[in-house]
């Protein structure tokens, strides 16, 4: 009689482990399943801090630009007193002298006063603003004479020699500035 096999088929065993390890894997995958299952039925019910959190992220992340935005802003405080201390005050212009009364008209002075002002040998006034009084200034130098509401003002004699509108010498002076560039060009 033949000998009777007493030890275990190779192919065997190794059938039986890969069969166990799938069910070891299955298994897993099932209490894994189940524990989400028992921990959402316990979520039911509960509250939720996902929001609140995102909340106060946003929020610390706000006060943390804020205080970036604070540093910035003394920075540049201090940087302008540093300047404005090393800097001494512009010297004051001279008035400009205005050349005489123009004979031909061009397009350099269309927006010069009409040639009735420049023509009553008044000196002209020129006006320039370098800072909010002066400009409020002219501003009201502007307002019309007759407007009680206007505020009286150191230039209100010359609101007059203001041209109100220089747009209307515009094409006049585009057609002069055209014949002449036209005789130099030829």
């Amino acid at each position: 009689m033949p000998k009777k096999f007493t030890g275990a088929n190779s192919k065997v065993t190794a059938a039986a482990e890969k069969k166990a390890a799938a069910q070891a894997e299955k298994d897993s995958k099932k209490s894994k399943e189940k524990e989400a299952q028992v921990a959402s039925s316990w979520r039911e019910g509960a509250k939720d801090n996902s929001k609140q959190q995102e909340a106060d992220a946003k929020r610390a992340e706000k006060e943390a630009r804020r205080r970036e935005a604070q540093l910035q802003l003394e920075a540049e405080t201090k940087e302008i007193a540093r300047s404005q201390a090393a800097k001494t005050a512009p010297p004051k212009l001279a008035p400009k002298k205005k050349p005489a009364a123009p004979t031909t008209p061009s397009f350099d002075n269309a927006l010069a006063p009409p040639p009735a002002v420049v023509q009553s040998g008044e000196p002209v006034e020129s006006f320039a603003a370098h800072n909010i009084d002066d400009a409020l200034d002219l501003i009201h130098a502007v307002a019309a004479p007759d407007d009680d509401k206007a505020p009286v003002s150191r230039h209100a004699p010359a609101a007059a020699l203001i041209d109100r509108h220089p747009e209307r010498r515009a094409r006049t002076a585009y057609h002069l500035y055209e014949e002449r560039e036209i005789e130099r060009l030829k």
